[in-house]
């Protein structure tokens, strides 16, 4: 629910193909769309781990995957949306079986050029920004908490008219705010499905998935360029 209003036209860019089975291949094609993929360093047990890197305005942002990236195959199952302008950036991927105006899960990059800002104002604005999203009283807990960078998690009962599609009228998200200079960031890991199905198996972010991204959402910076 943290769709950038001011964009061009959509178009659907593909992240990666079904021949990117290779890390090489993947870079290749990230690269195309302004981020570059590369693998962490990980333990013999650790989860499998890509981290991508972005230029965005003032400053550079390292962050995972999406959740459904488990395997390097998965980078083939990524559909990409970027837009950008003097002041305002958004990238989002979705799994390529979904389409952008009815997903079930959404990972979203946003990013502004804001003078004269701060972090304060601009937590402020994000959370509400979730907030009016859901007709219901939405459920918005900070985890975090640092000088420059915050993560909060977002439960919304049910999403406004005209957010709800197919039945999927309810919302929960793990969102990353943070800074560097005049730039700000929101990272933004989001599900939606049919609000019945909370509080069962079938819901697709329960505490524990919530608890795994916002870990993932620690690992993220946004360091000044050099």
């Amino acid at each position: 629910m943290l769709r950038n209003p001011l964009r061009m036209p959509r178009t659907i860019l593909c992240l990666a193909t079904a021949a990117c089975l290779l890390l090489s291949a993947c870079v290749a094609n990230t690269q195309k769309n302004g981020a570059t993929a590369s693998a962490a360093p990980t333990t013999p047990n650790a989860p499998f781990s890509i981290m991508m890197t972005m230029a965005i305005y003032e400053g550079v942002l390292a962050f995972p995957t999406p959740h459904w990236v488990t395997t390097i195959k998965d980078l083939a199952n990524i559909k990409t949306f970027r837009n950008q302008s003097a002041s305002s950036y958004t990238f989002e991927q979705i799994p390529k079986d979904q389409e952008f105006e009815n997903w079930s899960t959404l990972y979203g990059v946003y990013g502004w050029q804001k003078a004269g800002y701060d972090m304060p104002h601009f937590i402020a604005e994000s959370t509400d920004a979730l907030a009016k999203g859901c007709k219901t009283q939405a459920r918005i807990k900070q985890v975090t908490a640092e000088k420059d960078k915050a993560i909060a998690t977002f439960d919304c009962d049910t999403l406004a008219d005209g957010l709800a599609k197919d039945g999927k009228d309810s919302e929960s998200g793990v969102l990353l705010m943070t800074r560097t200079g005049n730039s700000y960031v929101r990272v933004y890991q989001a599900w939606r499905a049919p609000s019945q199905d909370r509080g069962t198996p079938a819901w697709p972010a329960d505490e524990a998935t919530l608890a795994a991204n916002v870990e993932r959402m620690q690992r993220i910076t946004y360091s000044p360029r050099k």
